[in-house]
């Protein structure tokens, strides 16, 4: 289809290489081949009288016009896409549907088994694929290919909306034999003795007790840095060093583990897990049903002590939702 004199197909090309700056990864994503690609691209120059995209050296740069309507463009196609997908009713004990969710290995562990069972009992035919918590994710949810996020509200989207899911603190453990700290854990001891943290690489999130601790001014000596929130107190058994991290974690570990949980000598704010989904979204009868899900198996979540026995769920979900009511 033509509109003013450009077929309309060549915007999604044209998003793809405003995106990836790259013509073989633009044709790449759109299952195109590169002189396909290539062509639609020469259309695209002729069409808008402008270079769109050129080589600076190694690199590939956007015009100033390119740059100028990349947002509006991507913007207009995840509108189109949204509308196009959209279906009067969704019904989950028939549908099958992937849904695409962001979760930390904590969310993983404490929230999304509960999700997962009822998921299971009440929409046997959708699927659910768990990406992982990091810069690029976030940034592929903020473009819409990633449909929700679950994350602490300091570090949500402004922009785009939000429900909350659950509450929880921060604690520190120590090793019971550990001798360097007595019943209480002074600051002296927070700031002299070796910590295990959780590592925030810069294509990672920063995580929220790192995040606090910087703008206080409080450096701590990590002589162990690993790459997921649940291995944090596995390092601190035998050891002198103390770990900060969510009580759930810590009630879980001592368990089964010889530590203690200490109340930290520094205030951290409470953590406020929220769930985001794209702002174009909201109206998808399919995402709004799988938003419910998630909001049902927080609250159940919520009324249990530790998620430790997944089997005692009487999970209570919507049958179906219409995109009309």
């Amino acid at each position: 289809m033509r509109f003013r004199g450009l077929d309309l197909n060549l915007l999604i090309a044209l998003d793809a290489l405003l995106r990836f700056k790259n013509v073989t990864r633009a044709a790449e994503r759109l299952c195109l081949s590169q002189s396909a690609m290539s062509g639609a691209l020469a259309r695209l120059r002729e069409h808008f009288n402008d270079p769109l995209i050129s080589k600076a050296g190694r690199k590939m740069l956007l015009s100033p016009f390119a740059a100028e309507i990349a947002p509006a463009l991507h913007e207009l196609l995840q509108r189109t896409e949204t509308l196009v997908a959209t279906r009067g009713t969704f019904d989950p004990a028939t549908a099958d549907r992937c849904f695409s969710l962001i979760g930390s290995d904590y969310t993983a562990t404490f929230f999304l088994p509960i999700l997962l069972q009822q998921l299971a009992a009440q929409a046997p035919h959708v699927s659910v694929s768990i990406e992982e918590h990091n810069q690029n994710t976030f940034d592929q949810f903020n473009r819409g290919e990633i449909e929700m996020l679950i994350v602490p509200e300091q570090f949500a989207f402004e922009r785009h909306p939000k429900q909350p899911l659950y509450q929880d603190k921060y604690v520190c453990v120590v090793w019971t034999g550990n001798r360097s700290v007595g019943r209480q854990l002074t600051l002296e001891n927070y700031k002299n003795l070796p910590h295990v943290v959780r590592y925030a690489r810069p294509h990672q999130q920063k995580t929220l007790d790192t995040f606090h601790l910087e703008t206080m001014g409080i450096e701590r000596r990590a002589t162990v840095v690993c790459p997921a929130f649940t291995l944090v107190p596995l390092f601190v058994v035998g050891t002198d060093r103390i770990a900060t991290i969510q009580e759930r974690i810590a009630k879980l570990y001592v368990r089964t583990m010889p530590l203690r949980i200490l109340k930290p000598p520094v205030p951290f704010p409470s953590m406020h897990w929220v769930l985001q989904w794209h702002q174009h979204q909201t109206t998808d009868p399919g995402l709004r049903w799988f938003r419910e899900a998630v909001l049902s198996a927080a609250l159940h979540m919520r009324n249990r002590t530790l998620p430790s026995q997944i089997s005692d769920l009487s999970p209570r979900m919507p049958l179906a939702v219409d995109a009309r009511s």
